[in-house]
């Protein structure tokens, strides 16, 4: 039975790590969305992730992150949970 209780507590904090990882590189997804759809000119990252914060704001970058996590919370918590 405390097996049990310990592997767990393996799939809770898999899960918890996905979404973390989520939540870290989720700017760099959306710069790399940018970067891809861009049609007026040729900026680079920096220039991207400048004009995003000057024009938007910072937790522009964090835009669509809901969905990423509800991502990482169905598939990869299930995920871990299955392997375990």
């Amino acid at each position: 039975m405390g097996d049990n209780s310990q592997r767990m507590a393996r799939w809770y904090f898999g899960g918890l790590a996905s979404c973390g990882a989520a939540c870290i590189t989720h700017p760099l997804d959306t710069l790399k969305v940018q970067l891809q759809t861009q049609q007026e000119s040729k900026l680079k990252g920096t220039q991207i992730a400048v004009r995003i914060i000057k024009n938007q704001g910072f937790l522009a970058l964090y835009n669509g992150l809901s969905a990423s996590l509800l991502r990482q919370v169905t598939y990869s918590t299930t995920r871990f949970g299955i392997y375990e």
